[in-house]
Parts: structure tokens; C-alpha cells; sequence
């Protein structure tokens, strides 16, 4: 990466604005950011700036999904979670239930996770 002016950043500069990006979305998601919730998540979820942790990626996309049950992204991403049991109790039946409403809203993902539930016979769909 390079800086204003042409310098390229050190490893540890690399580090140090990535620690602080992650803080940052952390501290929107707590107060409620949905965005920063999933942004947030993810980083959990690949363990990106934090410790590589499903139970809270899953918990985040919850989250997210309580405050905006309209948010495809979160729905879809929380079905996963159920789909793969990362972070959560593994269950194909709310999995499906959840790739349904985000499908319903619009979310390709969505729709190509439950077609890949249907496909495999899972969720007793």
C-alpha cells in the first residue's frame, strides 16, 4: 500500500491501520451499526485483525438480523452459520428458513444456498 507522497507502508504500518480499522468497526457495531455488525462478523468469521472466533461471527449476524430483519446479507449469512453449525448449533431447518426470507429479499446467495439445500435433501425441504 502506498501512502500519500509514494512511500509504501512496513509491514508493521500494514498492521497497526488494520488493528485500528477492525477497532473502529467494532466499536460502530456495538452501537448498533448494521453494517459494522456484518463487516465485524466477518472478520470473525475469517479471523481477519481478530481472533478467529465462529461463535461470535454468528452472533454478530444475529444480531444484525434482530435490528434489521430485512437485511438479505445477515439472513443469508446467519443461514450459513446453521448450515455449516460455525458458531451456532448445526440445524439445516432453520438454515432453510433463513436462505427462504433472504431469497425472498432479494438475495442471489441466498437463493443459491437454498437451492443447494434442496439439491442435497437437507433441511427436510
Amino acid at each position: 500500500l502506498a501512502q500519500p507522497g509514494g512511500k509504501k507502508l512496513g509491514k508493521r504500518q500494514r498492521q497497526a491501520r488494520k488493528r485500528a480499522e477492525v477497532r473502529s468497526v467494532l466499536e460502530q457495531a456495538h452501537k448498533g451499526d448494521v453494517a459494522a455488525m456484518l463487516e465485524a462478523a466477518e472478520y470473525y468469521a475469517s479471523g481477519e485483525g481478530v481472533k478467529k472466533d465462529f461463535e461470535k461471527a454468528a452472533q454478530m449476524y444475529q444480531e444484525a438480523a434482530n435490528l434489521d430483519g430485512h437485511n438479505a446479507d445477515a439472513l443469508n449469512n446467519l443461514g450459513s452459520c446453521f448450515a455449516q453449525g460455525r458458531g451456532v448449533k448445526h440445524s439445516d431447518r432453520k438454515a432453510v428458513e433463513l436462505f427462504r426470507r433472504a431469497s425472498d429479499l432479494g438475495s442471489a446467495d441466498a437463493c443459491t444456498n437454498l437451492a443447494t439445500m434442496y439439491r442435497t435433501d437437507r433441511g427436510g425441504v
